[in-house]
């Protein structure tokens, strides 16, 4: 479920021909991931990590340019107990690219 211009929309994981992959996730020295992003076109866009708390609390987002591959490193965030990784195509508009992807910690 997504709002994108004044309405609320839904999306289905069949309408996506894009996604994410978690890999490399370590917790020793801060908080390292690699994000993964699959598609049989051009990677275009914004890839946007949000951490999150044990009760769903917004801790810290960090954006990068969308690559097939974004090594993504988070320190000093206190209390994470997942991070959410969106692909989108602007930060204006925020429409998926691709359904977002959970790590747990």
């Amino acid at each position: 479920i997504s709002y994108i211009s004044g309405s609320i929309q839904a999306f289905d994981s069949a309408a996506f021909d894009k996604s994410i992959r978690i890999s490399d996730l370590d917790t020793k020295d801060g908080t390292t991931l690699k994000a993964s992003l699959l598609s049989d076109t051009a990677i275009e866009g914004v890839v946007i990590t949000a951490v999150y708390s044990e009760n769903d609390t917004l801790l810290a987002v960090k954006s990068d340019d969308a690559e097939s591959e974004i090594n993504i490193r988070l320190d000093g965030i206190n209390g994470a107990e997942k991070i959410k990784v969106f692909w989108w195509n602007n930060t204006a508009d925020m429409i998926p690219q691709a359904l977002s992807e959970t790590a747990f910690l």
